[in-house]
C-alpha cells in the first residue's frame, strides 16, 4: 500500500493464503463504502483440487490482516468459476464479475466460459451474495467491472471472440 500517492510503499501484505492444495490467484481489490477492503480471487476452496471457485476476503485495517475466506460462487460438480473482478458501488453494494463454464455441456476450462455477475449486500462485517446473472454467453473471457457513480451506470468489459 502507498499512503502518499506512490512516493513510498509499505511492506507486502498477504491477501490470499496459498493453503496447501490450493491454487489461489487473480486477486482484485475494492474499497467499500465503510473504508474496509474487499479482495476477490479464484482458488481451489471447494475441496476439489483443480476446480476453481470465486472467493473473497475482507480487511478492516487497511490490509494488514484479512478475515477468513468466503466462497462467493462455486459452480456445480467439477465446473469452474474464476478470473474475478470486483467493484464497490456508490449505494454501498458490491459487484463481482467472473467467468464460468457451468452452463457449457463441454468441460474444457477456460474454453466455453460465460461471464456472470453477482451482487453483494454489505451487512456490517458480512456480505451476502445473490442475484446471479449472465452478462455474456460462451465463449467470453477475462471480465472486469467499473462503476460510474455520476452516470449511475455499471460497465462490464470482457473478451468475446469476433464472428
Amino acid at each position: 500500500f502507498s499512503y502518499n500517492g506512490g512516493s513510498t510503499w509499505s511492506t507486502d501484505f498477504q491477501i490470499i493464503s496459498h493453503t496447501p492444495g490450493s491454487r489461489d490467484g487473480m486477486p482484485s481489490v475494492a474499497i467499500l463504502r465503510d473504508g474496509s477492503l474487499l479482495a476477490v480471487f479464484e482458488g481451489w476452496w471447494d475441496g476439489i483440487a483443480g476446480k476453481f471457485t470465486v472467493n473473497c476476503r475482507r480487511s478492516f485495517d487497511q490490509g494488514r490482516t484479512w478475515v477468513n475466506p468466503q466462497i462467493i460462487h462455486s459452480s456445480p460438480g467439477r465446473k469452474n468459476s474464476g478470473a474475478p473482478f470486483v467493484a464497490s458501488l456508490s449505494d454501498g453494494r458490491v459487484v463481482a464479475v467472473f467467468m464460468t463454464d457451468e452452463d457449457s455441456a463441454t468441460q474444457n476450462w477456460p474454453n466455453y466460459a460465460s461471464v456472470k455477475i453477482v451482487i453483494g449486500t454489505v451487512n456490517g462485517n458480512s456480505i451476502s451474495w445473490d442475484n446471479l446473472q449472465t452478462v455474456s454467453p460462451a465463449s467470453s473471457w477475462w471480465p472486469s467491472v467499473f462503476d460510474s457513480p455520476r452516470s449511475r451506470s455499471l460497465m462490464v468489459s470482457y473478451l468475446y471472440p469476433p464472428g
